[in-house]
């Protein structure tokens, strides 16, 4: 919003420095006023102006509450979303109306609630919404604005979700903005890189593993002289690279090692548990990669107790990434190569892809593996029957699944 020249308003008055102040803060936050109360803002007639200054003003006091509002959210919103979306939804709303759907409050509530729900719907419509999100942030608020860079790697992390092989190269471009803009060491510059790495990983090919895995060496290095190692950025880097370690043992790299990668989500899980509790999405998060380690090792009766109690927490608190707990399990009695594990294998298996193709889509990576998964359970099981070999688990500590 530009302040129309004095010679624009017949009769305009000199605004005096704290209406000009009201209005760099309305820009601010890209509230544009109606022509007519601009006009009457500059108004000579006294009652015109002043009654024009506190209609500014009103509409700065409410933009500002309803900020505000939005920040308390942000905490309610993730434990108690069935009061938290209803209210998310009527600011969204109330500020379109009152300051059009381009204003800062009108877009941080839709990020908020496009986030939210991105829990309930698969990743290609998350990606969407926040592709259209970000060109409308970038026309308002422009392209380096925090919020069009939020929507920017949110629509990265989606698309990359997705299955869509263009969700490498948006990290990649995210990652080259932000050296040109930040420097290669600024923390927005390190978290792309991070970002970047994460994707790589997912792509589950050897060259972009390698990468990935040299990315998260240096990056955890880093953090851990920077703010010690129990900060949530070391801890977040911490995990990061153990699980790049386990996708390397699974590709067959002769260096990669389950031992470490243990020894790290451990470590994760502790720091988690002291600082944000058992039940935390976090915490539950590190014991996944834990018993991922544990797999790896063979070590797949300890890791399917694992899992069942955090099966048994994400009842309780909810599952961030819906199928993941599942598909690990499913691969964890497989392992045991007991018949009655084997039964209970491909029924977790097939729970994971239902849970996979709801949350991501029919055709992506995470929907493949899963269903590649349940297949190989299955040739287990013909295997075993062709044998008729059945296998029973010791009567006097009973089936693992009554035990929780």
């Amino acid at each position: 919003m530009t302040t129309p020249a004095r010679k624009s308003v017949p009769g305009a008055r000199l605004l005096t420095p704290a209406e000009k102040s009201l209005l760099a803060r309305l820009e601010e936050l890209r509230i544009v006023p109606p022509a007519n109360l601009l006009q009457a803002l500059y108004s000579d007639d006294k009652e015109e102006h002043a009654k024009a200054v506190q209609d500014l003003r009103r509409s700065l006091d409410t933009a500002t509450a309803l900020r505000a509002r939005l920040e308390a959210l942000r905490v309610v919103l993730p434990v108690d979303p069935a009061s938290a979306v209803p209210e998310l939804n009527n600011i969204v709303t109330r500020a379109e109306k009152e300051f059009g759907d381009t204003s800062v409050v009108s877009l941080e509530g839709r990020y908020m609630l496009i986030y939210h729900e991105a829990r309930r719907v698969n990743a290609a419509v998350t990606a969407k919404k926040m592709s259209e999100l970000l060109a409308t942030c970038e026309n308002a608020l422009g392209h380096e604005a925090y919020l069009t860079r939020r929507c920017s790697m949110v629509r990265a992390q989606f698309t990359r979700k997705a299955g869509d092989p263009n969700g490498i190269q948006l990290y990649e471009d995210e990652l080259a903005l932000r050296k040109n803009s930040d420097g290669p060491d600024a923390w927005r510059t390190r978290l792309a890189r991070m970002n970047l790495a994460v994707a790589l990983r997912e792509s589950g090919e050897y060259n972009n593993l390698n990468r990935a895995d040299q990315i998260a060496e240096k990056e955890l290095a880093e953090r851990s002289v920077e703010y010690g190692p129990e900060h949530p950025r070391t801890i977040v880097a911490m995990a990061n690279k153990a699980l790049i370690l386990l996708s390397l043992v699974e590709a067959g790299s002769k260096t990669a090692d389950a031992e470490k990668a243990l020894e790290l989500a451990s470590e994760v899980v502790r720091v988690r548990q002291t600082v944000l509790g058992p039940l935390h999405d976090s915490t539950l998060s590190g014991q996944m990669i834990r018993a991922q380690a544990l797999i790896a090792l063979k070590r797949c009766d300890e890791a399917v107790w694992l899992l069942y109690g955090v099966l048994a927490d994400q009842a309780a608190a909810g599952a961030k990434d819906p199928g993941r707990a599942e598909e690990l399990l499913a691969r964890a009695l497989a392992g045991t190569e007991l018949r009655s594990d084997l039964e209970e294998a491909r029924q977790f298996a097939s729970e994971a892809t239902q849970l996979r193709t709801r949350q991501y889509g029919p055709d992506t990576a995470q929907v493949r593996r899963a269903q590649e998964l349940e297949a190989s359970i299955i040739t287990q099981l013909a295997a075993a029957q062709d044998r008729d070999v059945v296998r029973v688990l010791d009567h006097t500590s009973g089936p693992r699944s009554e035990a929780i």
